[in-house]
């Protein structure tokens, strides 16, 4: 996106037809490649516009199949909608060790705020100043007595891991609140659909994993605007006292809509004249295979290294530079 969007809004400006494409095939038997034309992908006001008027051409049979077949993929581990699975290293089945069964277990799926920070406003929550506000605030809802039946646990995405700025690290330091508050870190091996799967309500910011919880039918609140907000799939709190009481009074778990996301997902992708390939390998353009040779491997290593090594780890020490100076 920091490289990509320059060239965007000068073509905005000057009036030149844009091709924004992105590869995002979801089932093997469907095409992989979305022309969000000149909209940048996940922009709020196209894409939701497009998941909610979005029909399928499908017979209902085979909705059905594609629905369960997108779900159990994702679960299974396989690489859906995205670059990698995130559940590779977790152990199937496995629950934190403090897990009661005998409490209300809430949970909470934290996400990189970064991801949505470079989207502007647009994603921006109506009810909470940033995710680990919302996090904060609730956290804080399970301190007392009155709340010792209840656990809170805040599960951080494996994409957290070794991040050192504060939406992440301040996360960590919740569990100082109340020896009801738990923290699974980013690194951890405990899986997230079995806690999806045998907690009481599901939370998230704007993750996708809220989709997910509706489908094992789970009572799911999102806290900001997301690009599926509008399927009436989800509770959206008014105000923090409106999501306390859905946290901790009863709610039923929603799935209005739910085929619609993953209907659109998997039917909307289509061919290229040119370009073609095989599930995330073998990328051809005009039937030439598409790979580095030594020299560009060489230079694209090293620019990863630069960016992901150098260019972050002095980004982190003028930061904190300046905020020990302050």
């Amino acid at each position: 996106m920091s490289q990509d969007r320059p060239l965007f809004r000068i073509a905005k400006i000057l009036n030149i037809k844009i091709n924004v494409m992105e590869y995002s095939q979801t089932l093997k038997n469907f095409n992989g490649v979305r022309n969000f034309k000149d909209n940048l992908p996940f922009d709020y006001n196209y894409f939701s516009k497009k998941i909610k008027k979005f029909k399928s051409k499908l017979k209902l049979a085979q909705q059905k199949e594609n629905f369960d077949k997108y779900f159990k993929k994702k679960q299974k581990g396989d690489v859906v909608n995205d670059k990698t699975s995130y559940i590779k290293n977790q152990v199937k089945n496995l629950l934190p060790k403090k897990w009661n069964f005998k409490k209300k277990n809430i949970v909470f799926f934290a996400s990189s705020d970064d991801e949505y920070e470079v989207l502007g406003d647009q994603y921006k929550s109506l009810v909470y100043k940033s995710q680990i506000d919302s996090i904060t605030k609730i956290a804080k809802s399970f301190n007392g007595q009155s709340k010792k039946n209840y656990s809170f646990w805040i599960k951080m995405h494996p994409n957290m891991k070794n991040v050192k700025w504060d939406y992440c690290l301040d996360i960590l330091k919740l569990r100082k609140i109340s020896p009801n508050i738990h923290i699974i870190k980013p690194q951890s091996k405990v899986s997230s659909y079995e806690m999806i799967k045998q907690c009481d309500k599901f939370l998230t910011f704007n993750s996708s994993s809220a989709v997910e919880a509706v489908y094992l039918k789970k009572p799911t609140i999102v806290l900001s605007k997301t690009y599926f907000d509008k399927l009436n799939c989800f509770y959206i709190p008014k105000d923090h006292r409106h999501n306390l009481k859905l946290i901790f009074n009863s709610i039923k778990p929603k799935n209005k809509n739910i085929k619609k996301f993953v209907n659109f997902w998997v039917e909307t992708g289509q061919n290229q004249k040119f370009f073609s390939h095989k599930f995330l390998k073998d990328y051809r353009f005009n039937k030439i295979s598409i790979k580095f040779n030594f020299l560009h491997q060489q230079i694209y290593f090293f620019s990863r290294f630069f960016t992901h090594f150098f260019y972050q780890n002095i980004n982190y020490y003028f930061r904190n530079l300046k905020m020990t100076k302050v």
